[in-house]
């Protein structure tokens, strides 16, 4: 039970972690270099995740990312699409999950998902929509039908944070991740800091009672 809600967790913090990291866009083209550092009960995994943004001539935005062990190495290619509405984001949850799980070997039939929505100028103090999906995914031959919630999205004031790439005045934003499966619920609470025309700086995410953390620190920007 632990190993699936784990995984859960991961794909979860995967998935916002891609779709979040442009709410305070910068320039297109701009290559962001990123340190990450997970901890759970298998051990410490560092990874190096560089994405770039690109802007297509229909208006839309694509997120193309690259993570690797191996720092300037190039790694497993991903990319992410998504559309400007009234003033917002959106993403499909619906894309983004099939397309972890399709990388992690697992089939994934959705009976529920809503869209994510951030504001393209993020304020302080102000509440985003929450989102739910509803999905089954069949791991190792086992059916588990599971339900995730991202709720308590709410942003808060402005922070100094340093990083490798230097000091960023930044806006802090909170959530709350859920994950209900077999009768047991698992929540992240996760934290980001977006750097003005920069976007994501810092990440941080506690789940599974502790025993799972990630912190993602912005290195460079080129």
């Amino acid at each position: 039970m632990k190993r699936f809600m784990m995984f859960a967790a991961l794909v979860l913090c995967s998935m916002a972690a891609v779709a979040q990291e442009y709410q305070v866009m910068p320039e297109p083209g701009k290559k962001m270099s990123y340190e990450v550092n997970a901890v759970t009960p298998m051990g410490v995994t560092r990874m190096y995740v560089t994405q770039t943004l690109e802007k297509t001539d229909d208006g839309k935005y694509i997120v193309n990312s690259s993570a690797s062990t191996a720092e300037g190495v190039e790694g497993q290619k991903s990319s992410l699409t998504y559309s400007v509405a009234d003033g917002e984001y959106v993403i499909s949850v619906k894309e983004v999950l099939a397309d972890q799980l399709a990388q992690m070997g697992g089939n994934l039939e959705i009976f529920e998902a809503t869209d994510l929505h951030y504001p393209v100028a993020l304020s302080e103090n102000s509440e985003l929509k929450p989102a739910t999906m509803r999905i089954k995914v069949n791991i190792q031959g086992m059916d588990l039908d599971m339900t995730i919630s991202i709720k308590e999205r709410k942003t808060a004031s402005t922070e100094e944070i340093t990083t490798p790439a230097g000091t960023f005045t930044c806006l802090k934003m909170t959530e709350k991740q859920v994950i209900s499966l077999m009768g047991q619920e698992q929540v992240s609470e996760v934290t980001y800091w977006y750097g003005k025309g920069i976007g994501l700086v810092k990440q941080a995410t506690v789940a599974m009672g502790g025993m799972v953390s990630t912190e993602l620190l912005l290195k460079k920007i080129e």
